[in-house]
């Protein structure tokens, strides 16, 4: 798996700025992406307040509460 470094770095040819501007391969950018994101996707978005969150009880994990206010 490369890295951010690789694959976003400036020039053909990392530290080369004769090899010319390095255009990053979408393929890398996905599989980059996917690796990060995992299988932590989130089904549900919540906006409540602390006190609300609190009485909750149990938290869905697949759930993004956002405490406002």
């Amino acid at each position: 798996m490369a890295t951010a470094n690789e694959i976003w770095r400036d020039f053909n040819v990392d530290g080369v700025p004769s090899s010319g501007p390095y255009d990053p391969e979408k393929a890398l950018i996905r599989e980059w992406g996917m690796e990060r994101v995992g299988s932590t996707a989130v089904s549900t978005i919540v906006k409540l307040t602390q006190a609300q969150y609190n009485a909750l009880g149990t938290k869905d994990a697949n759930t993004l509460y956002i405490i406002v206010g």
